[in-house]
C-alpha cells in the first residue's frame, strides 16, 4: 500500500512501442550514509519451500515484514538518483536488533525503551541508513554491482546525511 502511486511509465495491455531488449544503465550509490523514506510494508511469511540446495529455512513459516525503501543520494558521477531497496524483517527474537534499528531510525522508538511494533506507522517515515556496494556474478558470468542496506542509523548518534539540493 504505497502512499503515492507514481503512474508515470504505466502502459496499457495493448500499447505499442519500439522493442529494445537492452537494459538501461543501472546507477548505484557509493558506500555511505543516505536518507530514506519507507514506501511500503507488506506482511508475509518466511517461505517453507526448499531452496536450490534442498534445505528449508529454519525460520520457515515465521511472520515477516517486507519493507520497501526509497533512498536518495548522488551517484559517483554526481547525478542525483533514487534507488529502491526491499528489506525483510523476520519477526523472531534473533532479529530484534534489526527491527529495533528500523524503528529507532524512523523515530518510532528510542534506544533502551520498550518497542511495540506498529508497521503501518512506518509508511512515509524517514530515516538514515548505511549503504554498501555489493559485488556479484551475473548469470552471464559478468560482474555486477548493487547497493545493500547494512544498517539503519540512530538519529540521536548520527550526523544528518546528504540532503537533496545541497
Amino acid at each position: 500500500m504505497a502512499a503515492d502511486i507514481n503512474r508515470d511509465g504505466f502502459m496499457t495491455w495493448e500499447e505499442t512501442f519500439e522493442a529494445d531488449a537492452s537494459a538501461p544503465e543501472r546507477k548505484i550509490l557509493p558506500a555511505g550514509t543516505y536518507p530514506f523514506i519507507v514506501e511500503d510494508v507488506e506482511r508475509t511469511y518466511v517461505s517453507d519451500k526448499p531452496k536450490s540446495d534442498g534445505s528449508v529455512s529454519k525460520f520457515a513459516g515465521c511472520p515477516m515484514a517486507n519493507v520497501t525503501f526509497r533512498i536518495t543520494g548522488k551517484a559517483e558521477d554526481g547525478e542525483e538518483i533514487e534507488i529502491t531497496r526491499h528489506e525483510n524483517f523476520i519477526l523472531h527474537k534473533n532479529f530484534q536488533w534489526k527491527i529495533s534499528q528500523l524503528f529507532i531510525s524512523t523515530g518510532l522508538a528510542r534506544q533502551g525503551e520498550q518497542l511495540r511494533m506498529n508497521w503501518p506507522a512506518l509508511i512515509t517515515r524517514a530515516g538514515q541508513c548505511e549503504i554498501s556496494v555489493n559485488e556479484y556474478k551475473k548469470r552471464n558470468g559478468e560482474m555486477g554491482q548493487s547497493n545493500q542496506i547494512e544498517r539503519f542509523c540512530d538519529p540521536a548518534t548520527t550526523a544528518p546525511a546528504w540532503k537533496r539540493g545541497f
